[in-house]
């Protein structure tokens, strides 16, 4: 390990692991958007792609119910969910803008692995919506000349 000459009060901060954390935190957000307060936000260009500038944002729209409606997935992803013939998903509460009511994850499984294919933000509970989520995949596989009929979706 190298030495490194630091301050006596950067050493002190350093002993603290909280400390660390609320400043590594402080760092990232100076170099990150705010985490918008309002559905009608737009989303900044760099995260609309991969690191590889590959097209992430798959949809962005308003539902039929007035929510918002975000997918994110590459064609690498969706091509990995479109040759699945199982499909997991997975929505959670907790970790989501308040804004947003949902991160639904649909997970593929070929090659007896799991992968994480799409990611979509909903802005409601709403029945409608879920069918739009589904509905926005088949489209996009029609688009990329395939279909998206996995055996299994659970």
């Amino acid at each position: 390990m190298r030495k490194i000459n630091l301050s006596s009060e950067a050493q002190q901060l350093l002993t603290h692991p909280q400390h660390m954390k609320a400043a590594f935190s402080r760092e990232r957000h100076k170099c990150i958007p705010n985490i918008p307060q309002s559905l009608d936000f737009i989303i900044p260009h760099m995260y609309t792609l991969t690191r590889g500038f590959e097209r992430f944002l798959l949809n962005d729209k308003t539902t039929v119910s007035g929510g918002r409606l975000l997918i994110f997935s590459s064609n690498t992803q969706l091509d990995e969910l479109f040759k699945s013939s199982y499909v997991f998903c997975d929505g959670t509460f907790s970790t989501v803008p308040l804004i947003f009511n949902q991160l639904y994850t649909f997970h593929g499984y070929r090659r007896n692995e799991v992968f994480p294919c799409a990611f979509a933000l909903l802005g409601d509970k709403k029945t409608s919506t879920y069918i739009q989520m589904i509905e926005d995949l088949k489209t996009a596989a029609i688009s990329m000349g395939t279909k998206f009929e996995p055996l299994v979706l659970m």
